[in-house]
């Protein structure tokens, strides 16, 4: 003997329909879940950009102030070795006036120049 199917009536079909979800309201429950999760992406990504950017001024301000430091810390350094190099412009051109001079003073002295 063949068992018989059980049937589902009409009532039993609208009482599973309000306990369980259905295949629309799954869809509607996940597109709702993708836009929740779309608005938190885009307030994560603002906030994140936001920051970045006050990672990178605080990386600009600290390259700024090292760099500062640092022209702070060689100018000194450079206005002595400026000065050097006028000195030693100076002290060459003296030194040949003299070395002219001792040249002219041995010639006149009839004593060997040194060349």
């Amino acid at each position: 003997m063949r068992k018989k199917k059980p049937i589902l009536t009409e009532s039993d079909l609208d009482l599973l329909s309000s306990k369980f979800a259905t295949k629309d309201d799954l869809k509607k429950l996940g597109a709702g879940v993708v836009s929740e999760v779309n608005k938190l992406l885009v307030r994560q990504t603002i906030r994140l950009e936001g920051k970045a950017m006050e990672l990178e001024d605080k990386f600009e301000k600290k390259v700024t102030d090292l760099k500062s430091d640092f022209l702070n810390e060689i100018d000194p350094v450079l206005k002595e070795v400026t000065a050097s190099r006028e000195e030693r412009k100076i002290l060459a051109i003296k030194f040949s006036e003299h070395t002219d001079q001792l040249e002219k003073i041995n010639k006149h002295l009839g004593l060997p120049t040194q060349n």
